[in-house]
Formats: C-alpha cells, sequence, structure tokens
C-alpha cells in the first residue's frame, strides 16, 4: 500500500504544477461570467426556484446582458461551450475509445488469422508436402515483420526474464501488455491533471490552488467510473472477449489489475481533493458528514481501498478464502455506494452505469470460477452451464506426490458447492470407446482413455483419441458409464484435504501396503472456457511440461495419435495433421507417475514414429527409474531438463526440415521463464552458424555424463552485438541424425582479446573452421587436454559483410566446466595464434591414428594433422594490393602435427608470468615449466624434405651491421634452410635485429628476422617470445650459496607468496636459443620457430637467379648462428607412381 500513497502524493503535486500552465479562450469567459453571476440569484415568476432556463424574466437578462457586454466573437464562444458536454465528461470518454481499440485491434488480428488458417485449411494440396516444408525458401516482408514482432515484442518479459516469476512480490507482463498499460497510464495522467481551464481572477475560487483542487476532484471522479465497467469486465474468467481476441486470461488480468489501481487512484484523489476543499478552503468537511451522498462517498473510497488491499499476493495465496469472499462483498458494496452517492447528490452518470451493467449481462460473469470439462454423449456442454453435481473417486499415490480424479458422470448430491477450484481435464473415459490402435501388441483389456481435444470449426465437439491402460485402473471407476481424470498435486487448502480424505476413506489394507489410496466424493462442473491452440498446423511441436503440468499435454498428444490414424482415409485436411516431429519433455518429482501414464494415457503416444518422449525425476529417483514400451526400457533421467538446450536442438532441426515450430508449456513459473528465454534466444541474429566438426572427448564425457565414447558436434558462428562462440551438440542413438543441443559451449565478448591481445590477437565477431581435439606430449590421446583451432573474424567498426584485416586463424585451450544447473562451457586458460600470415586461414585437421599406413611406416603415436590453406586475399591489409587479382592462387601449406609442448628450465620472471600463448604447469625449485601447444612439420614429410642435406654453414658469430653470404647458396627455389641463433642475455635491451636474407640477388631480397624490441619474426611483424632458461634449476646447491642467492633475488619473489623455494643465480640463466626451419616452396615462404610458431605467406620473385641465402644482423649486440644446413631441391613425393 505504501505504492499507492508515494503516487498518490506525487500526482497532487503534479496538479499544482499543471493546473496552472493549462488554459482556454478568452471569449469563452464573458458569456459564463454574466450567466454565472445572474443565474445564482433568485427571480420573481411562476418559475423562480429551479428553473433552469424556464424562468422567461431570467433568460432575458442573461442574454441582454451577453449582447450589451460581450462581443459576437464571445457570444458564439459562450454558447459553443454551453452547449457542448463538460470538458471532464468527454475526456473520460477516452477511457472507453482506448480499451475499445484495444479490444477492436486484437479481434481484427483474431480474424485475420483464422482466416490464414481458413485458407490455409481449405487447399487440396499434399499433405505430406506439407509436412515435408512449411516454410519458404526465403521470407517475405509479412514473414520477417511478424518474426521481429515475435521476438522482441511479443514473446520477450518486459523485465530481464520475469514473466511468470515473481520480482519482489510483483508480477511481471510480457511487453505487449505493459506498453498497452504503460500507455493507458500516461493517458489517464495527462488528461487527469492537464488541461483545466484555470485563470486569474476569478470571483468563486480566487487562487490556482484552489482551481486545482476542484478540478482536478471533480476530473478523476469521472474518470473512476468510466474505468469501473472494464475492471469489472476484464476480472471474468469466462468474458467475452477472451473468445473474441485469443487473448488468455492472464492478459485480461492484467489489464484487470492495472484498471483496478488506476480507479482507486482516482477515487483517492478525488476524496483527498474534496478534503481539502471542505477544510482548507471551506468550513464544509462536518456538515457533509450529515449528508447521506458525502457518506456514501467515503464508503465508496474506503471499499477501493479494502479491495486492493485484499489484492496483495500475499493475502491471496495465504488466504484465499478471505480474498474470495472480501472481493465479492467488498464490491457489491462499493457498486451500491457510488451508485447511491452520484443519485442522491443529482450528478448525471452519462451512462457509464448502464454500459457496465449491460457488459454484465451479456457476458455471463462467473470471475472467480474455471470452468472444468463435463462429456455428455460425446459432446461439449456450452460454457456457463452448471450440471450439478456427480460421483467421484480420487485416488492417491503415496509415492508419486500426485492425486489423480476420476469423475464418473453420475449424478448425486453436490454437499460443499460454495467451494470452486480450477484444473485441467487430462484425460476422458468414453462410455462406448472404439481405439484407433486396437492393433497394439501390447494393449490389454480394460478403460480406454480419450481426451476431449476441441475441434477447429467446433470447440464443443470431442475428437475421439484412445490409449490404452495396463489394468491398474481401479475398480471404482465404471468404464461404462465413462470418466472425466484431472491429475491434481496437493497443497495447502481442498487439496490438501482430499488427500487427507483419501488417506483416511483407504478401504482395503492392500491399498495401504502399495501406497494406493482412493475415496468418493460429491462435485460439481461448470463447462469449459477458452480455445485451442492448432498445435498440428506446425511441423514440429515441443511439450515442456512440469508435474501434473502434463494434463496440459495430454491432450494434444492424443489429437496428433488421432489426426494421425486418419493420415490416410479419405477426410479433410482439417483434421489431418502437418506435425512431423512431437517432442514430450516431462519433469515430475517422483517416477511412479510417469511410470503409471507411460502405461496407460502415453502408450499409444510412444508406439507411434515421430514421437519422443523424454522423461525428468528431479526428487525420488533411483537407479530402477523406467517405464515399458514395446521397445523394453524407458528411460527416465535424473534431475532437471535443459530447457534452453532442448529447445534449441529442436529449432535446427526445424529449421533444417524447413517447419514451423511451437513450442508449449505447463509448469512452474521457474521452468515457463526459462522456456521463453530460450524461445526468445531463437531469434537472435546470428553471424554466421557453420562448420560442424565431430569430435570425442573424455572431460565432456564426465563433465556432462555421457557413456564413453560419445561423440559431439561443434558448430562456429556468433551472435551480433554479443559476441563469437561455439555451439555444441551431443549425439544420441547408434546412428548420426539424432543430435542434442548441449548449448553455447563457448562465448566471448565482441572484439575481446585474451590477456592483452599481443599473442592470440582479438576474438573478433565471428569464429569459423572449429576444429575441437584433445593433446598430449605425443600427439592425439582422447583423455589429453582440450585444444581448439578456429577462424576469427573481425572488424574495428561496424560489422561487416566481409571479412577485414582483423582476423586470424587462432588456437586455444582451456577447461570444461559445467555449473550447478547451467550449460557445460569451455573457458580458454591460453590462447595463440596457428599461422600468423596475413593470407593463412581456414585451418581444417583430423585425427590420424597410430594404425594408420603413414603412421605404421613411420612408427608414430596417434596425431592430430592440422592443414592450412593460404589463400589469394590479404583482407585489406595491405595498401595498394591489387584487389582484383585476389583469391585465386590459394594452396595447402604443409601438414602440421599438433602436440602438447613443455618448456622446462624457465626463470620465474615477468617475461613468463605475463597472460599469453601459454601457462604455468608447475614450479621447478626456482623456475618454471610452461605448457603451450606445440607446431611442426608432419614427420613424414618433414623427413622427405631434408632426406638429404646438399650443403652445410659453419658456426658463425656477428657483432656487425651487415649481410654476410653464404658460402654455397641454393640452385632452386625449393629449399629448406635450418638454423639456430642465440643471443647473449644484454640482447634484450638494444634492439637486435638477426636472421637470414633469402631468395637474392643484386635486385631484390627477402629478410626473415627476430627482433627484441617487439619480441617479432618479422617478414610483417609477428610476435614469438624467447624466454629465459636456466638448465641448473634442479641441481641442488648447499645452504651458503641458497642463502646467497635468497638476497640477490629476494625483490623478484615480493608479494608472490612463496616460502623455501630454491632460487637460481641470474648469471646462471640464459635466453631460449631461437630453433628457425624455414621453407621455401618456389612463391610460398613458411617460417617455423621453436616447435610453437608458424608464419606463412608469399614471397614472390621477379628474376630466376635470385636464389642467394645470406645472414642478416643489424650489428646492435651479439648472435650466433649454428647447425645451419640447407636441404635443396624438390624431393619425389611419389616415388611408387610409374612413370
Amino acid at each position: 500500500m505504501h505504492l499507492y500513497v508515494i503516487t498518490l502524493v506525487a500526482f497532487t503535486g503534479l496538479v499544482h504544477c499543471w493546473g496552472g500552465l493549462s488554459a482556454s479562450s478568452l471569449d469563452e469567459y464573458c458569456f459564463y461570467s454574466i450567466y454565472q453571476s445572474l443565474s445564482t440569484l433568485t427571480w420573481s415568476g411562476p418559475h423562480s426556484q429551479n428553473a433552469a432556463c424556464n424562468n422567461t424574466v431570467q433568460v432575458s437578462s442573461i442574454y441582454t446582458s451577453v449582447k450589451l457586454y460581450c462581443s459576437d466573437e464571445e457570444l458564439s464562444a459562450g454558447l459553443a461551450k454551453d452547449q457542448a458536454l463538460p470538458k471532464s465528461t468527454r475526456l473520460s470518454w477516452s477511457v472507453m475509445g482506448y480499451w475499445g481499440g484495444i479490444l477492436l485491434t486484437g479481434i481484427l488480428h483474431r480474424l485475420w488469422t483464422l482466416s490464414r488458417h481458413v485458407q490455409g485449411g481449405s487447399g487440396r494440396g499434399d499433405v505430406e508436402r506439407k509436412r515435408e516444408q512449411q516454410l519458404p525458401d526465403k521470407a517475405g516482408i509479412r514473414d520477417r515483420l511478424s518474426f521481429y514482432w515475435k521476438a522482441y515484442i511479443a514473446v520477450p518479459a518486459a523485465l530481464g526474464s520475469y514473466h511468470q516469476r515473481r520480482l519482489l512480490g510483483c508480477s511481471i507482463p510480457n511487453r505487449p501488455e505493459i506498453l498497452v498499460v504503460v500507455w493507458f497510464w500516461i493517458m489517464c495522467i495527462i488528461l487527469n491533471f492537464g488541461f483545466h481551464d484555470i485563470f486569474i481572477p476569478n470571483v468563486t475560487m480566487p487562487t490556482i490552488s484552489r482551481q486545482a483542487w476542484k478540478y482536478v476532484a471533480q476530473r478523476t471522479s469521472m474518470f473512476a467510473y468510466a474505468c469501473l465497467p472494464w475492471v469489472w469486465l476484464f476480472a471474468g474468467r469466462n468474458n467475452i472477449f477472451i473468445w473474441a481476441t485469443g487473448w488468455s486470461f492472464s492478459t485480461f488480468n492484467v489489464f484487470h489489475r492495472h484498471l483496478s489501481r488506476l480507479t482507486a487512484i482516482f477515487a483517492f484523489v478525488h476524496a483527498i481533493s474534496y478534503t481539502v476543499l471542505d477544510t482548507i478552503y471551506g468550513p464544509y468537511y462536518e456538515e457533509g458528514l450529515h449528508v447521506l451522498w458525502f457518506k456514501f462517498g467515503i464508503i465508496g473510497a474506503t471499499m477501493m481501498g479494502l479491495l486492493c488491499g485484499l489484492s496483495i499476493p500475499y493475502i491471496r495465496t495465504k488466504c484465499y478464502e478471505l480474498f474470495l469472499v472480501g472481493h465479492i462483498l467488498f464490491a457489491v458494496i462499493l457498486l451500491v455506494a457510488l451508485f447511491q452517492c452520484v443519485l442522491l447528490c443529482s450528478l448525471p452518470v452519462y451512462d457509464f452505469g448502464r454500459c457496465e451493467t449491460g457488459l454484465q449481462d451479456k457476458t455471463d460473469i462467473l470471475p472467480f470460477s474455471e470452468l472444468n470439462i463435463t462429456p455428455t454423449s460425446g459432446q461439449w456442454l456450452p460454457y456457463g452451464a452448471v450440471i450439478g453435481s456427480c460421483a467421484s473417486y480420487a485416488s492417491y499415490i503415496a509415492t508419486s506426490a500426485s492425486l489423480p480424479l476420476g469423475i464418473c458422470k453420475q449424478l448425486q448430491q453436490c454437499w460443499r458447492g460454495w467451494e470452486n477450484h480450477p484444473f485441467t481435464v487430462g484425460a476422458y473415459t468414453a462410455p462406448n470407446p472404439t481405439s484407433p490402435l486396437t492393433s497394439s501388441s501390447n494393449a490389454q483389456q480394460g478403460p480406454h482413455y480419450m481426451t476431449g481435444a476441441l475441434n477447429e470449426k467446433n470447440p464443443f465437439t470431442s475428437t475421439p483419441t484412445e490409449v490404452f491402460t495396463q489394468g491398474s485402473q481401479s475398480s471404482t471407476t465404471d468404464p461404462a458409464l465413462g470418466n472425466l481424470v484431472f491429475w491434481i498435486r496437493p497443497y495447502n487448502g481442498w487439496t490438501k484435504r482430499l488427500k487427507d480424505q483419501c488417506l483416511r476413506s483407504s478401504s482395503s489394507d492392500d491399498s495401504a501396503v502399495n501406497g494406493y489410496y482412493q475415496t468418493s466424493i460429491p462435485i460439481s462442473l461448470e463447462g469449459p472456457y477458452g480455445h485451442t491452440l492448432p498445435l498440428h498446423h506446425y511441423g514440429t511441436v515441443v511439450m515442456i511440461v512440469g508435474g501434473t503440468g502434463i494434463a496440459t499435454a495430454v491432450p494434444y498428444i492424443h489429437d496428433h495419435v488421432s489426426r494421425l490414424s486418419k493420415a490416410g482415409s479419405r477426410v479433410s485436411d482439417d483434421t489431418k495433421t502437418q506435425t512431423s516431429n512431437l517432442t514430450l519433455v516431462w519433469a515430475c518429482r517422483g517416477h511412479v507417475f510417469m511410470q503409471q501414464l507411460c502405461g496407460r494415457e502415453l502408450a499409444g503416444a510412444l508406439e507411434i514414429e515421430g514421437f519422443t518422449g523424454r522423461f525428468h525425476c528431479t526428487k525420488g529417483c533411483n537407479s530402477h527409474c523406467a517405464a515399458d514400451n514395446k521397445n523394453g526400457e524407458l528411460r527416465i533421467e535424473r534431475g532437471r531438463p535443459n530447457i534452453e538446450n532442448i529447445i534449441h536442438g529442436a529449432a535446427t532441426e526445424a529449421q533444417i526440415a524447413r517447419h514451423k515450430m511451437a513450442v508449449l508449456t505447463c509448469g512452474s513459473p521457474h521452468m515457463s521463464d526459462e522456456e521463453v528465454d530460450a524461445v526468445i534466444w531463437l531469434g537472435i541474429d546470428v553471424t554466421a552458424f557453420r562448420d560442424p566438426y565431430v569430435f570425442q572427448n573424455k572431460d565432456l564425457d564426465d563433465t556432462v555424463g555421457s557413456s564413453s565414447g560419445t561423440w559431439y558436434a561443434a558448430i562456429s558462428g556468433g551472435v551480433h552485438d554479443v559476441g563469437p562462440g561455439v555451439f555444441l551438440y551431443r549425439n544420441q542413438g547408434s546412428g548420426y541424425e539424432d543430435w542434442e543441443y548441449l548449448g553455447k559451449w563457448w562465448s566471448e565478448p565482441v572484439n575481446s582479446t585474451c590477456g592483452n591481445g599481443d599473442w592470440a590477437k582479438a576474438w573478433g565477431y565471428n569464429f569459423e573452421v572449429g576444429n575441437v581435439f584433445s593433446l598430449d606430449k605425443e600427439g592425439y590421446n582422447v583423455n589429453g587436454e582440450t585444444f581448439i583451432t578456429l577462424g576469427v573474424e573481425g572488424s574495428y567498426g561496424p560489422i561487416t559483410e566481409s571479412v577485414t584485416s582483423m582476423h586470424g586463424m587462432l588456437w586455444a585451450s582451456g577447461n570444461i566446466l559445467k555449473p550447478d544447473g547451467g550449460n557445460v562451457t569451455f573457458e580458454p586458460t591460453m590462447a595463440g595464434v596457428l599461422d600468423w600470415g596475413i593470407s593463412s586461414y581456414a585451418a581444417a585437421g583430423k585425427v590420424l591414428p597410430a594404425t594408420s599406413q603413414a603412421s605404421e611406416k613411420s612408427g608414430a603415436p596417434d596425431r592430430f594433422i592440422s592443414y592450412v590453406s593460404l589463400t589469394g586475399d590479404v583482407f585489406g591489409g595491405v595498401a595498394g594490393y591489387p584487389s582484383e587479382q585476389q583469391g585465386w592462387q590459394n594452396t595447402l601449406l604443409l601438414p602440421r602435427e599438433l602436440h602438447k609442448q613443455t618448456i622446462s628450465n624457465v626463470v620465474d620472471n615477468d617475461l613468463a608470468s605475463e597472460t599469453g600463448s601459454w601457462c604455468v604447469k608447475d614450479s621447478e625449485n626456482s623456475c618454471l615449466k610452461l605448457e603451450t601447444m606445440g607446431i611442426k612439420i608432419a614427420r613424414e614429410t618433414y623427413k622427405a624434405m631434408t632426406n638429404k642435406t646438399s650443403f652445410t654453414e659453419p658456426k658463425r658469430t656477428f657483432c656487425e651491421d651487415g649481410a654476410v653470404p653464404f658460402k654455397q647458396s641454393p640452385t632452386t627455389k625449393f629449399f629448406v634452410l635450418n638454423a639456430q641463433l642465440s643471443f647473449p642475455k644484454s640482447a634484450r635491451d638494444p634492439g637486435v635485429q638477426a636472421g637470414f636474407k633469402i631468395l637474392s640477388s643484386e635486385l631484390e631480397s627477402t629478410t626473415i628476422y627476430y627482433q627484441f624490441s617487439n619480441e617479432s619474426i618479422v617478414i610483417g611483424r609477428r610476435r614469438l617470445r624467447l624466454f629465459d632458461i636456466n638448465k641448473n634449476c634442479n641441481k641442488s646447491d648447499d645452504d651458503d650459496k641458497q642463502e646467497e642467492r635468497k638476497k640477490k633475488d629476494a625483490y623478484r619473489e615480493h608479494g608472490r607468496n612463496r616460502h623455501n623455494v630454491k632460487l637460481a643465480a641470474e648469471d646462471e640463466s640464459h635466453i631460449e636459443t631461437l630453433d628457425l626451419t624455414i621453407v621455401v616452396d618456389n612463391a610460398v615462404l613458411e617460417v617455423y620457430a621453436n616447435s610453437r610458431f608458424a608464419l606463412s605467406t608469399w614471397a614472390r620473385t621477379w628474376y630466376a637467379n635470385s636464389t642467394e641465402i645470406s645472414f642478416f644482423h643489424n650489428g646492435e649486440g651479439e648472435v650466433t648462428f649454428s647447425d645451419i644446413s640447407v636441404s635443396d631441391g624438390l624431393y619425389d613425393a611419389y616415388p611408387d607412381r610409374a612413370r
């Protein structure tokens, strides 16, 4: 209630600000001032008292004075204003216009939707073709508008993911509902507290504040009366507009609540305003307490306050009977008080009351009753028809937390007719059933269950659909009479009393032993309300229900079975179905209830093709949770279902099949909101959804509980304005056609980086060509650490259609996690570049087992081989490069073996602790052991290229600037150069540059060098870190030397929380040796360094004699070249081929 008080105070203050700003034409006040002054006098004649416009002397005097003192314009304006309706009355009709327009829009949309269904169902086209493809290959404008309306307006909640769930005790409408409500609030606030004719001087009310209080009091009373018909109309569960618009009762309930609150606020402002006028501006309040209409006004305002107070969710939940009785009683008192107040003070109602009464007469409102379905001779009774009382049998199963209620159609005395409880009919037993599934070999004799699936043309005609029982039905229900079946979960109140009555009324000891109890009770039924959903128009249907929410799904499942049974008959297309994939996801606290329904109501559906049942036991499920179908055991999984993944997986299959998809949910508020979130996710604007890669991974098996050797599929892509990602699927069954969506496995923000981005570029906005595999030190191992190679696309500005130079071929390694209640995720711990070349992209890899022909010959273990493509496109990375020549010279680079590489004896300093393409795996005394991904040329290829060494160069040390040619150079442009470069520790400070010039002649050359200033191998700028290595890390020292080193290196360990660690002396470490392998294949250049770096590019030469090689050094510091060898010329790749 404190919210109402705050709002009321704010509105009252708003009046004085807004009211003083409004004014109308001054021409109207000349006539008004004369009329108001003379009409208050007492005139002589036969009509001297209450003679409005009847006393000739009075009328003549008024018009004579107006003619004398007012101009023609003022006379015309005054007469027009006097003849028109009062402004407050005219403005209050806007309430009628607003809600009338809203309802008219809903009705027109309903008619348009029905016309589309009629047109679609009237065609005599191939029904099977409709089931195969429902969506056009290219969406039209109408389809796109419908998509955006549903994805961004119609379905989402207005605040986060809250819709069925409450936020701070308040229900949150969806976006269309809140738009309607908010606009109505804005309209009412503006019209109630604005457009008042306030002016100074005013003889009757000399101050602005007094005029504001007076006009607001009058205006709010008119708006309160204008809202009342809609308050009552929208309260009815069976109001005619539910049928006319197709909207749910919950939608109208939202309108009802906000209209009620606004009406109450108008009443409170009206009462406060008149209280202020009668106390501050005049001594009339005490006199008014003796007047009857004044008393009724106070009573009316009090009733509105009580109605609002009783509507608090806490009271409705804890004391529903109090809410129910109080709502009815206070509403009746409110109506009487309002009409008495209006009639006694002789105020006009302007037909609002008549309108309200008429609407109630037309809609047969029963505002506090939900209607249950009662069949008679296979037909549904018209809505609103109460048939009296009937015998019913309630059974309680102690282990299932549900209470089936069977209602026989034999009338008896009803003892507690004042109680009213809404339930959903789960199944209907026909008196003389005939089954479309009589050929079932597993069917046993017993009652046949049939739902009341409503026909589209006649919503009160049942469609017979039958499911077999396994003989567990109680003998107290008579199948010859027919039964309605309800599934009820006992809570507090009547359902708890019903459960207790079952426990007390058990007729046999066997039932108690078996945990099965039942009783007989008399009840009354009302007819149905609402409408069915045309689910048979959708190719893919997913039903997600919780507990007794299965009652919503079973009728549609039976209807689907019935329509399938008519697929081959000569009947109209209206009775057939376009649904080819129907999935039921049912989560329940106990497994006994699920087992019973799988053996009865769901038995027939489980035997048909195209139906998938997924059952989840959330509590009390053991290893024996299973129900039988014709194929043996039906698995019931433990835990809650992952609704988001299930919907995403079904949507993917529907998209491939070009199906329309429908999602039906009935469960807890959390389940419903989770389902809405998943459906909204399907409307995301993906940057890509491509390049599926199938793999196996033991960590994934353990994390998600899959059996060993399960296959997974990773799909690369991303979401606009969110970031790139990888979508994960799991294979189900023995084939490769059934895949379960496990969620968005890996996601990164747009253009974010790993660390500072120096070692792995940026993640961009889209992932491509993702490969997932597991590595150990030898190569591929399904039990090893998880690695991913992927292509990234990025843009420095808004996302563009074409790829920019901000792209790369990266790799990442990390952990596989699954938080409680969440999706399985991949979190990278290190990331690097698979190939630094601008044109290197689209790597594709495969597992090469040790049993392959190549591996057996070379003695290699299981390996993962990656092939990188060197494209002819520089993606805008080179200024002035001719774009018309790009994209036509692609080639595959050398096959590369990937493995997990360990770098030992790394000095523990800032170079090693930086976030980069490595991670710290272990500590070795004062040194570290790092891990990264190793990249090497495939051993068979490397052996073939270097099988014969053409020549070598002696060890050389340079400290001066210059290029020193090799003593011998290659004779071709196809060679492999191996060399090692050693640097002193001082090389980290100056700008040392050292490497080779290749493909050289007098007129051209290509330089490859490493420089420490930016840790780059330069053909362009490509990063490689050389660590400080100390091979003495594991050697033991005596205590004196160890203590001395501790003092010397204490500054390096400050703040790292390390104790009793052996520290290596600085003078024992050195910079890691740079081990280069340079492969030249005519114009293709590949550079490999230290088995963890690769750089590929084009190196096109113009002259035929450009084959020389030289040492390169810029003269900064000292560098030593050693182990230099060159293998020159092509090798025979196909030695066994006939020539």
